[in-house]
């Protein structure tokens, strides 16, 4: 395997910390695991299988979903040493994007299986690494899902109301703009 290969694999939050020769031992010495990409050719499909996982060594590539009218979506940019593809190689479900290479690509393909029976470090990276791409899908879903933009002018508007009818506050204490929204609910 070049030794360009193994900084970049040693960079990555997968291999990060091992030696070259610990990286050496868990590839394929033949380098079987490595293939080349054209421009625009297909890495993984959607609706594919695959019992493995990638590693970007050269080049750039996106993940994309196609859309139902025919479109393309980008969920994310892939630059040298991002993994991809790591739940549905886990799961054994069908992937749900594809991964397209947007220039020459080099991608190193490796098996969940075999990082599970070879070592516990890198199992237990492996499931940090997918554990914190759930956090930031998460923190994605929390961003789009709001029934609209003016949820909190909501809350503040029905606390100013429940506070208006409550009439906790001396009416010298109720502040202008409690008044004010008061007033434009009852003229709507």
């Amino acid at each position: 395997m070049d030794n360009k290969y193994i900084k970049i694999i040693k960079d990555t939050p997968l291999f990060q910390g091992m030696s070259d020769e610990e990286i050496t031992q868990f590839l394929r010495p033949d380098g079987s695991g490595i293939k080349s990409f054209r421009k625009e050719s297909y890495i993984f499909h959607a609706g594919d299988k695959s019992a493995y996982f990638g590693i970007l060594l050269e080049g750039k590539a996106l993940i994309e979903r196609d859309e139902l009218w025919g479109g393309r979506s980008i969920i994310a940019p892939l630059e040298a040493g991002q993994l991809f593809g790591e739940v549905y190689a886990c799961t054994g479900e069908p992937l749900g994007v594809s991964v397209c290479a947007k220039e020459q690509c080099t991608v190193l393909f490796l098996s969940p299986e075999s990082i599970i029976k070879e070592s516990s470090t890198l199992t237990a990276r492996l499931l940090k690494i997918t554990a914190m791409k759930n956090l930031r899908l998460n923190e994605k879903i929390q961003v789009i899902t709001p029934r609209t933009i003016r949820f909190p002018s909501c809350i503040c508007r029905s606390a100013a109301t429940a506070a208006w009818r409550s009439r906790r506050l001396p009416a010298k204490r109720r502040s202008a703009s409690t008044r004010s929204i008061w007033r434009k609910m009852q003229e709507s």
